[in-house]
């Protein structure tokens, strides 16, 4: 009842989306009824433009798990060091999507997404000219951010702009996209690896630099805002409006959201460590690897 009340209402899905996608309802009680403009001139091919962004975060971690060996070796560090610059991503992305969901009510999904994009392009390039894997660590953690804050408003993008009765095909396709990336991600990896594994990172800036472009002038905001609605605090305490919901029951339906997290926790698992059990470990090539990785992805998908 309370997701049919949450989409009737329209109320914005993007704070704490993975939370308030959950409990079916969004934190910004104040929010008003219809997000998006009436007379928004929206490009004929929005959901693929969706799509594509929502395949940043699959890019991002996926397609330079076959370069893993060799970035190491260009180091002269273990492979596990390696796996830290993947383990610090996912916290970045974490706080990128806390945090960037709740702004892009505030300030507008537009502002936030090519801020996202920026700072995700920039990080990549940065990454490519590292010297160490100390200064890849640091940038892959503000580059998550920036992967945090340009994805997390894709769900918000598509519930701004579609009327309810669409939602669950336009979300399917967005969703096909997204679990098709990570199966695709690492072969585009090992090709661009023939080049350098600078060059994968080159490309991941020329993605989001594109799709930002793209953004800024072909994509209308679909949620405005503005600068002085921003605040640290208010997302905060929305936060922990949606920790203390309970049901008539008296249930917590965070309870399903841990749930959801714990399970998803297994594929980071196997992402965070795919590269050293399959290429050091068992000694698989790099052009091999995404085939492995595919596999694998798609029996936890099943």
């Amino acid at each position: 009842r309370s997701a049919a009340r949450a989409l009737d209402g329209r109320r914005p899905l993007s704070h704490c989306h993975s939370f308030s996608f959950v409990l079916g309802q969004g934190m910004n009680t104040s929010a008003p009824a219809s997000a998006a403009p009436p007379d928004l001139k929206l490009p004929r091919h929005l959901i693929v433009f969706v799509g594509a962004l929502v395949a940043i975060g699959a890019l991002s971690l996926d397609a330079y798990l076959p370069a893993m060996p060799a970035m190491a070796a260009t180091f002269h560090v273990k492979m596990v060091e390696m796996n830290y610059t993947i383990s610090l991503y996912l916290v970045g992305y974490g706080f990128g999507q806390f945090f960037g969901g709740a702004f892009s009510d505030q300030i507008g999904r537009k502002r936030v997404g090519l801020i996202g994009l920026s700072v995700f392009a920039l990080a990549a390039v940065a990454i490519g000219f590292a010297k160490n894997v100390h200064q890849v660590e640091l940038l892959r953690f503000v580059q998550a951010i920036g992967g945090g804050f340009s994805t997390v408003i894709c769900w918000a993008i598509v519930r701004d702009v579609y009327p309810v009765d669409e939602l669950g095909k336009r979300m399917a396709m967005v969703m096909l996209v997204m679990l098709a990336s990570p199966v695709i991600a690492p072969s585009l990896g090992a090709a661009l690896l023939h080049f350098g594994w600078p060059s994968i990172f080159f490309f991941k800036a020329a993605y989001a630099g594109s799709l930002g472009a793209f953004y800024f002038l072909r994509v209308p905001e679909t949620r405005p805002g503005r600068w002085s609605q921003l605040s640290v605090w208010q997302t905060l305490r929305q936060c922990g409006q949606v920790l203390a919901v309970r049901d008539e029951n008296g249930r917590t339906p965070m309870v399903y959201a841990f749930a959801l997290a714990f399970g998803a926790s297994c594929f980071m698992t196997f992402l965070t460590n795919a590269s050293f059990a399959y290429i050091e470990h068992f000694g698989v090539s790099t052009s091999l690897f995404p085939v492995y990785f595919g596999i694998g992805v798609i029996g936890m998908i099943a």
